[in-house]
């Protein structure tokens, strides 16, 4: 019989389940227990724990996978023709969407499971440029567990002209108490695989289909790593990929640039006493008609997807 994938294998025995690779084939989950959850902020950030695993610094808590069980040290900035915006806060102009009087903030996807689906519309009204969050957990292709967040962003141009709009998304990646994992980042674009532990930038043509915050030694079947799903079927290819150290600024801007408020990379080591890493997500900045439509989407978790679920 075909062993499963090692990665696999650990992912199950993190969440106290071993099952032969055949169980797989049924494509449908072995049981319906959220192996991760996700937790929001008064302005839609949202963080990521794993509930049936325990802090190293406090077994009361739940294992965390991002700095803050919230989110709070994220954050998702827009570009809308050269001014930017972070997603979820209001000012002048900038407001949550409403229909029908019902506000559309933290609420059920239509057609999705309630409990593990939530999305949140956000405009500006210069332009008419309306992002559609939405967050789901979703079964890992491999474990077939609830061990995966699905995030999707949609840009609508809802104006009679054409806008340059772009996103990028900030993770403060963490596993439990570990501010600062590093990366391992597989072979793609001509480069090798290998563990990225103080910065690197990846351009369009090296990104791989995912990497991996790690928690500790791949080769411990206790350690936890957290997989990061940067390509996902009929979703628009990211442009960039950085993993550097956390700005030390939840309100950071796009990043990389030198433009008032912007914030350099640094290594992750930059304090060797105090590692802090994150993963930055850029989708391009790019001319959208008037009514187009762009779907951009990644995974975090303990498991991965390869293509949103029921698409064929």
């Amino acid at each position: 019989m075909r062993r499963a994938p090692r990665n696999v294998l650990l992912t199950l025995a993190l969440c106290g389940v071993w099952w032969p690779i055949s169980e797989f084939a049924c494509g449908q989950p072995l049981d319906f227990i959220n192996r991760i959850d996700v937790r929001f902020s008064e302005q839609q950030r949202f963080g990521f724990v794993c509930p049936r695993l325990r802090d190293p610094a406090d077994p009361e808590r739940p294992l965390l996978l991002t700095r803050d069980e919230r989110g709070i040290t994220n954050n998702t900035l827009v570009r809308i023709e050269g001014y930017e915006y972070i997603f979820g806060v209001e000012i002048p102009g900038v407001r949550y969407v409403r229909e029908q009087g019902k506000l559309i903030k933290e609420v059920p996807i239509p057609g999705k499971d309630k409990d593990r689906s939530w999305q949140t519309a956000w405009e500006s009204e210069f332009g008419r440029v309306r992002i559609t969050q939405s967050v789901e957990i979703v079964l890992g292709e491999q474990t077939r567990l609830y061990d995966t967040a699905l995030v999707k962003y949609q840009i609508w141009n809802r104006d009679k002209e054409a806008h340059t709009v772009g996103l990028r998304l900030m993770l403060d990646t963490a596993i439990g108490n570990n501010q600062g994992p590093a990366f391992l980042v597989p072979a793609a674009g001509g480069k090798a695989e290998r563990v990225v532990d103080k910065m690197e930038v990846l351009d369009a043509k090296s990104i791989p289909d995912y990497v991996l915050a790690l928690g500790g030694d791949l080769k411990d079947a206790k350690t936890t790593n957290a997989t990061v799903g940067l390509k996902l079927q009929g979703a628009e290819s990211l442009d960039k990929v950085v993993i550097c150290r956390w700005p030390q600024n939840s309100e950071a801007r796009w990043g990389g640039g030198k433009g008032a408020g912007d914030w350099a990379y640094e290594p992750i080591d930059k304090n060797p006493k105090a590692k802090d890493s994150c993963i930055v997500l850029y989708w391009p900045v790019a001319k959208m008609e008037p009514d187009a439509k762009r779907e951009l989407a990644f995974t975090y978790g303990l498991g991965r997807i390869t293509k949103e679920p029921g698409a064929k």
